[in-house]
């Protein structure tokens, strides 16, 4: 996107200027793409841990309305094995913490609808989604009978009403704007009314088995513990009613950590407690995804020394990393495929990115950039698709 104005952030949790860097995130973008990197930055008041040097808010809105990634889900709307595992666990939470089933509960970055599909399915009534995307809207409408108003998180209109309960399940780890975001909820809701947070815990970012550098997405900008987590909501008038530290399997070998935690509303607002475990987190998951893309680096550089031509699986965090982190843009790769729909069509450096049926076109060797969905690509590129082609893995 051109003509974007990139700044860096003061704390967006108690607005210091003063930060240290921890790790400058390089991109190499699609053609599409809002950002190529940022600097991830350590807050020296507070230690509030997030990523610097962005555009603001409104482009992030308009990116995730063109190219929101959630939408369809893959299957049509329907809930993945993990969310089948996900959905329960956290609605279990929220009922201990809530258990009015005739309160009002608005799910703002709702997606399919899955978390209020499970409240319903457990005897809440009263539900509401607000997504940016109108395919997920649909999707919820058709799939679960819950109505679900297509809008960005910055524009949803007070006709929506007030509620006794919002939710912002994975949606604050994307957000620049704290300020404003979190002012707009107030206005949403009821006296004495509560959010629900559920967002990635970087306190155990380290546990996390993923790709390199894989929790400094494309799209997460902010990196909670539960201290600043604290913070941000209670600067901002929110008391605590609970907060949980989980740990759930998403496939097999990788467990995702995250916070859930409720907050009321009470206008008072708390003093600060430094965030004195994040940063310390954060750097020893930098020098574990160092270590590992070490690794990875040695099989990147045989293919562009043999320069034999190669077709890239995936086109997401993982691969636009590695053209910036290695030497992989110099490998001689004749095209990009990737299941989701939204990639499909735009190109990398001029390279183009197909559907992943075009495989069969190739005789070439694929090189599957995932280690979390690794096993899964390479079974359907034996089995669904029936390829012969020579498959290379890099974990």
């Amino acid at each position: 996107m051109s003509g974007l104005t990139y700044s860096e952030r003061f704390c967006p949790v108690c607005r210091a200027k003063e930060q240290d860097l921890l790790y400058p995130r390089r991109f190499l973008k699609l053609s599409g793409a809002l950002i190529d990197g940022y600097n991830v930055v350590s807050c020296r008041e507070c230690g509030f841990c997030f990523a610097s040097n962005l555009p603001e808010q409104s482009a992030f809105d308009a990116y995730y309305e063109a190219q929101s990634k959630y939408e369809h889900g893959g299957r049509g709307g329907a809930p993945s094995e993990y969310d089948t595992r996900r959905l329960p666990f956290a609605v279990g939470i929220i009922s201990e913490w809530l258990p009015d089933r005739q309160a009002r509960i608005l799910d703002i970055g709702c997606a399919n609808g899955g978390l209020l599909a499970e409240l319903k399915k457990n005897g809440y009534s009263n539900l509401q989604g607000v997504d940016p995307s109108p395919a997920c809207s649909r999707t919820a409408r058709e799939l679960y009978d819950i109505k679900v108003t297509t809008a960005p998180i910055s524009r949803i209109p007070a006709s929506i009403g007030s509620f006794d309960l919002v939710i912002f399940g994975s949606v604050l780890e994307h957000i620049i704007d704290f300020e404003s975001t979190i002012n707009q909820t107030k206005d949403l809701l009821k006296e004495k009314g509560c959010i629900y947070v559920e967002i990635p815990d970087m306190t155990r970012c380290s546990l996390m088995t993923d790709a390199p550098f894989q929790e400094f997405s494309v799209e997460h900008v902010n990196y909670f513990g539960p201290a600043s987590l604290r913070n941000l909501m209670g600067c901002r008038g929110f008391a605590p009613i609970g907060l949980r530290q989980t740990s759930i399997e998403q496939v097999a070998g990788l467990k995702i950590y995250e916070i859930k935690a409720m907050f009321e509303q009470t206008g008072a607002r708390m003093a600060l407690e430094k965030d004195i475990e994040t940063r310390p987190e954060l750097e020893r998951y930098i020098a574990k995804s160092r270590q590992k893309l070490d690794r990875v680096v040695s099989v990147i550089d045989r293919l562009v020394e043999e320069q034999r031509p190669i077709v890239v699986w995936g086109v997401g965090t993982h691969t636009q990393g590695l053209l910036a982190d290695t030497s992989l843009k110099r490998a001689k790769i004749e095209a990009y495929v990737d299941s989701n729909q939204r990639y499909v069509g735009q190109s990398l450096e001029g390279t183009p990115i197909l559907p992943v049926e075009a495989l069969k076109r190739f005789p070439h060797d694929i090189l599957v950039s995932s280690q979390q969905f690794q096993s899964e690509i390479v079974e359907q590129i034996r089995n669904r698709l029936a390829l012969p082609n020579h498959v290379i893995t890099l974990y």
